[in-house]
């Protein structure tokens, strides 16, 4: 049975964190899934519910967080495992760019005995990211930094040179040097990188809303 809203979330150093904490998460436009081991869901703030009823790569059956495809059921179950904090994606059938999923393990002080992984779900869609941060954080260039949110967005690359109005071996060149000044080494790497930089944009009320970043 899933978590009331009243219920401790987590014991953090002798505290029981509820309410306050619970008006933080709910407050992000990421989403966040208490999970045990076996994937058991104990409670999820706002956003998390709006992911999992879209149902789009991410679902509840019954108490339990389910993928769509049983690759990423395996990767979820490896990642809920292992004693380390994890990163994985999650595909998305209706095409959209892969969840980015990162598993923080609890210490065993911390949990509360119904929750020992925190996931935090995030779509790139939903996250704001300022080319000018790029810039500067991996001096790339300003054309650089085109391709790279274009990627982070779900643009194929020969969507992204239309889109930029670019040859497509210009992307594929560019890309790789976005590889090296980054360090990383696949798409997927970057994207991981670089959803994990960026933020959601500030709404009118205080919380997040969905942005997607000019390129």
């Amino acid at each position: 049975m899933l978590a009331s809203r009243e219920q401790p979330l987590l014991h953090l150093n002798g505290c029981q964190c509820t309410r306050d904490l619970r008006a933080v998460l709910d407050c992000l436009d990421a989403a966040v899934v208490l999970v045990d081991e076996a994937a058991r869901v104990s409670w999820r703030n706002r956003a998390a519910e709006r992911l999992l009823a879209a149902g789009d790569g991410l679902t509840l059956r019954g108490d339990r967080l389910t993928a769509h495809w049983p690759i990423d059921n395996r990767r979820l179950a490896a990642a809920l495992s292992t004693d380390a904090h994890a990163t994985l994606r999650i595909a998305r059938p209706s095409g959209r760019p892969s969840y980015v999923v990162h598993a923080h393990r609890l210490a065993p002080e911390q949990a509360s005995g119904r929750v020992d992984v925190v996931l935090l779900v995030k779509a790139p869609e939903q996250i704001e990211i300022s080319r000018d941060v790029l810039m500067n954080a991996y001096r790339l260039t300003f054309a650089e930094a085109r391709v790279a949110l274009a990627v982070v967005h779900g643009d194929r690359l020969a969507d992204a040179a239309s889109r930029l109005r670019i040859s497509i071996n210009t992307v594929k060149s560019t890309l790789q040097r976005v590889f090296a000044k980054t360090e990383t080494r696949s798409q997927t790497q970057l994207v991981r990188l670089l959803v994990a930089t960026g933020t959601p944009a500030p709404r009118k009320d205080g919380c997040h809303t969905r942005s997607r970043a000019p390129y």
